[in-house]
């Protein structure tokens, strides 16, 4: 991204970014007098005096400050419908959405009623392999899977279908990780045996995209055949494509917090690298 911000600089452009301040890139994109939209996130170094949990978790969740100002920035250079003043109520119907997810997905949501935990409690032990039917679907997959990894300490794939389906399929047909190289050893020690780590589908649809039905359909009769069983469905209806954007992650988001405290990793935590290194979202 700096080299970039040269780059585009030599070539007479000017360079707009959304960056917290005292970043690199809030120095580079100064230095070649562009623009900074600054958003809260803490950028002091891990170690650093003065460091605490709260900041560390405000460098892990930083997705939506950055994401509502590119939008801002988007829409003032007229390649999004999100523009300064009224095409920022937009914006509105995404903060309604997340407040929606966010009451659906609270701590005190029994888990029958609470999609995040329901979601965390079947993944919990195995290794997602998160598919996304649609391209809004296919963003929050790959969310999905990084959080998982990077807050559950949880290894997870992630991809958009149809590729997906086509490829990875195959860690299907594998069977469990760890599973004993000798099954038919019927005298072998099944204490010393390590507890097979299998593979879980995870299924995000965005229904309003016309191709998430196809794909789904054909992702269901690909995983019915390798005999496999999707988690439920998380889905997302109506409005425009960031609104069902901000539902399937505020889910997912959720469900890799609840996946980090039933498994005891602190959510919380911060990680090896601070946010001006490029560390934790």
């Amino acid at each position: 991204m700096i080299e970039l911000t040269g780059q585009a600089y030599r070539r007479g452009c000017q360079v707009v970014a959304a960056t917290p301040a005292g970043t690199a890139l809030d120095a580079a994109v100064q230095q070649t007098r562009g623009v900074v939209v600054r958003v809260p996130v803490d950028a002091t170094p891990v170690g650093a005096a003065g460091y605490s949990d709260d900041s560390a978790f405000a460098a892990q969740t930083a997705f939506w400050p950055l994401f509502t100002a590119l939008l801002a920035v988007t829409g003032a250079c007229g390649a999004s419908g999100f523009t300064p003043g009224e095409g920022l109520a937009g914006l509105d119907a995404v903060a309604d959405r997340l407040d929606e997810a966010s009451a659906r997905c609270r701590p005190a949501a029994d888990a029958y009623l609470n999609p995040a935990k329901s979601l965390a409690v079947a993944i919990a032990g195995t290794i997602p392999v998160v598919w996304g039917a649609g391209a809004v679907a296919g963003v929050a997959a790959e969310r999905f899977a990084t959080m998982c990894t990077g807050i559950a300490a949880t290894p997870a794939l992630s991809g958009t279908l149809p590729t997906a389906g086509r490829f990875q399929d195959r860690v299907f047909e594998a069977g469990p990780a760890g599973a004993p190289g000798d099954p038919d050893d019927f005298f072998r020690d099944r204490v010393d045996d390590a507890a097979p780590v299998r593979m879980y589908p995870v299924l995000l649809v965005d229904h309003d995209d016309p191709a998430a039905a196809p794909q789904l359909d054909r992702a269901r009769r690909t995983l019915d055949a390798l005999g496999q069983s999707a988690v439920g469905d998380v889905t997302a209806r109506g409005g425009g494509p960031v609104e069902r954007l901000a539902e399937l992650i505020a889910i997912t988001d959720f469900a890799a917090a609840y996946l980090a405290l039933g498994t005891g990793v602190g959510p919380a935590t911060p990680g090896l690298y601070s946010w001006t290194e490029g560390g934790p979202r």
